[in-house]
């Protein structure tokens, strides 16, 4: 069975599901509903400590379909879920349409391709005409508002920007079409190698001047520092700082975290949350959060425009909020006695989330102001984005927005909403994907593989993605009766009947076409409507995606890598989280020993990628220890040394050889 720190979260969604005296317990509870009653765990027979029947139906309520933190079906099902993973929990509860009920009372999910095709297809035009909407959910979390300012959005709205209200959404969506777009609206292509404001060459260069420092490259923490370096150098033309990194990466981690929990359950964290909250306050904030009120202030000191003086007067506020919150934080860090003070979390909490609230809006607003006034928020990118960073701001304002301050500001939200909670994370996602099945040698017809090759690496990427999809569900709901409809796009690579039976391996199954034309891991159907390009559902970052994890792969030379000494790729068939943290070096040893050949079997692990281990439990504990702070669903599983070498052009002729002199065979 997998736990993890998302399913205690997960657990913590419904607050009066807290009489459950102990989590373990209620676990094993829920565990024990046979799958043909997850519907009705009360009809099972199983005992949930603390759960009796009035207290059940109490939670559930008389409401056709309750607020999903009170709807107890919606907490059992996500742990189950989490426990399982995506493929086993759905797949024995589809009918025989694709239709899923669950999670929660009033969610019916689709898992199948052409019913979620349809639904996809059907989705803009319903959005169109108002039928329809979206919350402020992510994946499979539905967040609270903690994080989001407010005031920024129409109808009173406070959320993701995958929430907002449909005249919103019209605003901000050509935007970032044309921030992280194709190079044409409409119908995607098969997988672009550029769009208006971006191209692959570029994305190479810029890897490889990321890489070119590390003699270690560790996942998924440096994708995402990639990514988000490279996501400002793009649209902005900034190098952001080390500590600014740093922050960013903590950010998107500390983001969901917080937006996960609902309010009212937080309290029931304090224990968990007070290392992570004090280690976050001594050590990152005040040296991050201090560069990025440096970058406001020291953008509104070179603006002459008129208009700035204004401008001035809000980021001068958001500055404020954001050190005085940093300020609140550093008297309370001075009073305390360091890690392990009792109730600490209890007065570091309520700043923690004002300090959060501040941080993202203070990101928003510098996105802002280099829309609004044309230019990156300090610093100058590297090579010819510099040239073009002004241009493509300057278009986004006049052309896009009209010059409007309220439709920029909007758009400042959005892209931040895209760099820390879509984009910034499922891209990173792709890469640590492909590096996985790459080190974990988990490729079925290797030989198909050339790693110097941009077109084969890009159908690895392809298959990674469709095997270990970086986003699973894409919701909405229906007015009137508040039932949640939710076709499971990355469900949609592990149809049999597209696919074939061995949907669960890895490998090359077609050539680029067949992958555009089955491809549904970035909601492609959802496509906009004949003549009005805002209609559109689908992932904008579609082919930038693929784009940026190929060429992030291309530029590491894969070959001249093997795994860290005493690590292994650890493989979560279920998801939703599919890889352990690894890290990767280029100080491997030799393939071969100094002086005469030996022909004796060697006693030492191959310095080449282990195998992908098999997902059952290990008998022995870890002991290395994760200094990430996203929470890893994966188990810690033991490998034995594997000899089967890196995927290279020579890599039959390598692999025969290898044998001879190993006792792997």
């Amino acid at each position: 069975m997998r736990f993890s720190t998302q399913a205690a979260l997960l657990f913590l969604l419904s607050p009066r599901v807290n009489q459950a005296q102990n989590l373990q317990d209620y676990l094993d509870a829920v565990r024990s509903i046979p799958p043909g009653d997850v519907n009705d765990p009360l009809k099972s027979g199983a005992q949930v400590p603390g759960l009796s029947e009035s207290l059940y139906f109490s939670m559930i309520g008389s409401e056709s379909c309750p607020a999903y933190q009170d709807d107890i079906q919606y907490t059992l099902d996500s742990l189950l879920m989490l426990d399982q993973g995506y493929p086993k929990f759905f797949e024995p509860r589809a009918f025989p349409n694709g239709a899923v009920f669950g999670p929660g009372r009033c969610t019916t999910t689709f898992i199948g391709q052409e019913q979620i095709r349809k639904k996809l297809e059907n989705a803009p035009q319903l959005f169109e005409d108002d039928e329809i909407y979206r919350e402020n959910s992510l994946r499979l979390l539905r967040l609270n508002d903690i994080v989001f300012k407010k005031g920024v959005w129409s109808d009173g709205y406070v959320g993701i920007v995958l929430g907002i209200p449909k005249e919103d959404h019209d605003i901000v969506r050509p935007v970032v079409d044309y921030l992280f777009g194709d190079s044409q609206e409409g119908t995607p292509l098969t997988f672009d190698n550029s769009g208006r404001t971006w191209d692959s060459t570029y994305f190479f260069e810029s890897a490889q001047n990321y890489l070119s420092e590390k003699n270690e490259v560790t996942f998924n923490d440096d994708a995402r520092a990639w990514v988000i370096k490279t996501f400002h150098e793009q649209i902005f033309g900034v190098s952001l700082s080390t500590e600014e990194l740093q922050l960013f990466n903590i950010l998107q981690s500390v983001f969901v975290l917080i937006s996960s929990i609902n309010p009212n359950a937080i309290e029931l964290l304090y224990p968990v949350l007070d290392n992570l909250l004090i280690a976050l306050a001594q050590a990152y904030f005040p040296i991050a959060i201090g560069e990025l009120s440096g970058r406001l202030s020291e953008m509104m000191t070179r603006l002459d425009d008129a208009t700035a003086e204004v401008d001035n007067m809000d980021v001068s506020e958001t500055i404020a909020s954001l050190e005085n919150a940093m300020l609140e934080m550093q008297q309370l860090m001075s009073n305390i006695g360091g890690i392990g003070e009792l109730n600490i979390a209890e007065e570091l909490v309520p700043i923690l989330f004002k300090l959060l609230n501040a941080t993202k809006d203070a990101y928003a607003t510098l996105y802002y102001i280099a829309i609004r006034y044309g230019q990156g928020p300090g610093g100058g990118g590297p090579g010819r984005r510099a040239s073009l960073n002004s241009d493509t701001l300057k278009y986004v304002r006049d052309d896009l927005l009209e010059g409007d301050p309220e439709s920029i500001l909007k758009a400042g939200h959005a892209v931040a909403d895209v760099f820390f909670f879509a984009g910034g994370l499922s891209v990173p996602d792709i890469i640590t994907a492909t590096a996985g099945v790459y080190f974990g040698n988990a490729i079925e017809n290797v030989e198909n593989v050339d790693i110097d090759n941009d077109m084969s690496l890009k159908l690895l990427v392809l298959e990674a993605t469709r095997r270990f999809p970086p986003v699973l569900f894409f919701t909405y709901l229906e007015r009137g009766t508040g039932q949640r409809i939710a076709p499971l796009p990355g469900m949609a690579g592990f149809d049999r009947n597209v696919y074939g039976e061995d949907v669960e391996k890895i490998k090359i199954r077609g050539d680029l076409a067949y992958y555009h034309r089955n491809s549904m891991n970035f909601a492609e159907p959802a496509g906009p409507l004949d003549g009005k390009p805002e209609t559109s559902r689908m992932c904008p970052g579609r082919s930038m995606s693929i784009a940026m994890a190929t060429q992030f792969i291309r530029a590491m030379q894969l070959g001249d890598y093997c795994l860290k000494p005493g690590e292994s790729v650890v493989f979560d068939e279920g998801g939703p989280t599919f890889f352990n943290e690894f890290t990767v070096t280029k100080t491997c040893p030799s393939d071969e020993p100094s002086g005469e050949p030996s022909n004796e079997p060697s006693d030492l692990p191959s310095s080449k990628p282990s195998a992908l281990p098999s997902n059952e439990p290990s008998d022995e504990p870890s002991d290395t220890p994760s200094l990430s702070i996203t929470p890893t669903l994966a188990p810690s599983l033991s490998s034995a040394p594997s000899c089967l070498p890196s995927l290279s052009p020579n890599y039959l002729a390598k692999a025969t050889k290898k044998t001879k002199n190993s006792k792997c065979v």
